[in-house]
């Protein structure tokens, strides 16, 4: 790891900021981050987490406000996922486990406490995801529930109402992205539905009013990524459909102009990847395309200019 270190979240044991990789640990096949902490899966299934511990969410028993060190939390885990200043788990047997903040309910436990270990909440969890305040997550039968902060509808229940226990939301999903209020779900007849704060357009119902229940906005969808303030999908033809803020040209359609319905942005896209106000995407001969937002050269062009339609970056970049 390497970069700001101030809550000691690159793992290397001190808060310095590191301007080179710095060596943290061996055997991880798997390592998420957020702003001021990190966790990491290792081959034999252990979780460990480091960094910012102000609500609990490294999951230990202390009172710590940071750790600057890797420590072990979980055996047999397979998937993990951070949010503001929580964290949440699924186990090899498909049990969900979450800690950290709680102020929303969105730990699921019931209660609005917050955490300092991993609590175990649902069974045969295949999937999880992390808004701002809120979690979603997908069982092996298809169902997908939500619980959570619900100020804009995000968890699709029909009300704005924070729910501290799971409620189901819909049936027959085999996918789903949620990300800060909104979130795409897709299901297995192709049919790509969302819900949430809608600000911008980024349900796509051709509305700008959050939709407080899932909504049908797309039919033959492969594949899905949520931003802040977007939506992008690949349909079975391999388009790109991108909707929903548009002011540094994130869309991809050549305008400013915010979308509250889809777009057809490309052809022949493999993947797809909402970034911070902008876009990546990769298609089938294996060349990598972004635009949108440039002030830091994050598009990649040798350039800060902002793109508001997709730039040719590389080639031969590897097909996922």
């Amino acid at each position: 790891t390497w970069g700001w270190n101030y809550n000691g979240q690159l793992g290397n044991s001190t808060i310095a900021d590191r301007y080179a990789p710095v060596k943290v640990m061996d055997n991880v096949i798997d390592v998420e981050m957020c702003s001021t902490y990190m966790a990491a899966i290792q081959l034999d299934g252990s979780l460990w987490t480091w960094g910012n511990n102000e609500y609990g969410e490294l999951g230990r028993e202390t009172s710590s406000y940071y750790s600057a060190t890797p420590e072990q939390i979980l055996d047999n885990v397979v998937s993990v996922c951070l949010g503001h200043h929580h964290m949440a788990a699924i186990k090899t047997d498909g049990s969900l486990w979450t800690w950290g903040y709680n102020r929303y309910g969105e730990l699921g436990d019931g209660t609005t406490t917050n955490r300092t270990t991993p609590m175990k909440i649902m069974d045969d969890v295949v999937s999880v995801g992390i808004g701002v305040y809120h979690m979603i997550a997908l069982k092996s039968d298809g169902s997908l529930w939500a619980w959570g902060e619900n100020d804009f509808g995000q968890l699709g229940d029909g009300t704005t109402k924070n729910r501290t226990q799971p409620v189901k939301i819909m049936d027959d999903v085999v996918s789903f992205c949620t990300e800060y209020y909104h979130t795409a779900a897709i299901k297995a007849d192709g049919t790509l539905w969302t819900w949430g704060l809608n600000n911008y357009g980024q349900i796509g119902d051709e509305t700008f009013e959050e939709c407080h229940t899932p909504v049908k906005v797309l039919d033959d969808v492969v594949s899905v990524d949520v931003g802040n303030y977007n939506t992008a999908a690949v349909t079975s033809d391999e388009a790109l459909w991108v909707w929903g803020a548009n002011y540094v040209g994130q869309v991809g359609d050549g305008t400013s102009e915010n979308r509250n319905k889809p777009v057809k942005i490309m052809d022949n896209v493999v993947m797809a990847r909402i970034g911070f106000e902008n876009m990546a995407a990769i298609t089938s001969d294996g060349t990598l395309w972004t635009w949108g937002r440039n002030d830091y050269g994050q598009l990649g062009d040798d350039t800060t200019t902002y793109r508001y339609t997709p730039v040719k970056i590389m080639e031969d970049i590897m097909l996922p």
